[in-house]
């Protein structure tokens, strides 16, 4: 069989290791996330409301200060735009008030800006964003954490898949793009 027709739905066999860890939730890929982000060198972070970003708050610190002279650590985060008709949209897929969690975007988005006066080798940007999201995603000095936003599932309930650039590897590529994008086409509000 032709490499084109086992893409178009034959067997492929086995696929060169694009997705390198699946952890059963948040709370299982939350160690190693942590761990690497205290030496991190960029974090991009596409989240709902930002509640990941208070966990990786101390770690990052740690990488700034630890950053060689001249370097620092980049962060830019999405939240989803609390004034948006998609933040409410996703409250009510969640069963949560609308109120309680368009304010704890605001909150996460004042945490990031006090995150980011703390140490001149922290660079944050803080982006909303305003369409329903379907993912969320970590990423660390390039190496992906992703999971689904599903309705009615907790957050950290959620599969997440640890991705790493391959040759063929469509999954991270897309992903990437798909932040790049709503990066483009976001809020600055910090």
């Amino acid at each position: 069989m032709s490499g084109a027709a086992q893409r178009a739905g034959g067997p492929l066999g086995p696929w060169p290791g694009e997705i390198t860890h699946v952890f059963p939730s948040q709370w299982a890929a939350a160690e190693e996330i942590l761990e690497r982000a205290g030496r991190a060198r960029s974090v991009d972070l596409l989240a709902l409301r930002g509640s990941e970003i208070v966990g990786l708050n101390d770690p990052l610190r740690e990488a700034a200060a630890a950053a060689p002279d001249g370097d620092g650590v980049r962060v830019r985060v999405l939240l989803l735009d609390p004034d948006s008709d998609a933040a409410r949209q996703r409250a009510a897929g969640l069963g949560e008030d609308a109120e309680s969690f368009l304010a704890a975007i605001r909150s996460a988005q004042a945490q990031l800006g006090e995150l980011a006066g703390q140490s001149a080798r922290l660079s944050v940007t803080v982006h909303y964003y305003a369409s329903v999201p379907a993912w969320r995603m970590v990423v660390i000095d390039g190496e992906q954490y992703i999971s689904t936003l599903c309705a009615g599932e907790a957050d950290t309930e959620a599969v997440v898949y640890k991705l790493a650039v391959t040759t063929h590897g469509a999954l991270y590529q897309g992903f990437q793009q798909v932040f790049e994008d709503l990066v483009a086409g976001a809020r600055r509000v910090a």
